[in-house]
């Protein structure tokens, strides 16, 4: 894979996280553009941004 192919693997992976959770697919995803949490909490705080770092996480792991 050439550098540039990885760059924009990369970039489309990020915009992914970004735009999560996909617009018209997922449930959970409020009119903003927020994932749904029923109860906002310590605890639903910290499993959303453990799913964005484990996405960055696995993108970087993808492209290395």
């Amino acid at each position: 894979m050439t550098d540039k192919e990885k760059l924009k693997g990369i970039k489309d992976a990020v915009r992914t996280v970004i735009l999560y959770p996909k617009k018209g697919v997922d449930p959970r995803r409020t009119n903003d553009g927020y994932p749904l949490e029923v109860v906002y909490d310590v605890f639903a705080y910290k499993r959303m941004v453990k799913s964005y770092r484990d996405a960055l996480r696995n993108i970087l792991r993808d492209y290395r």
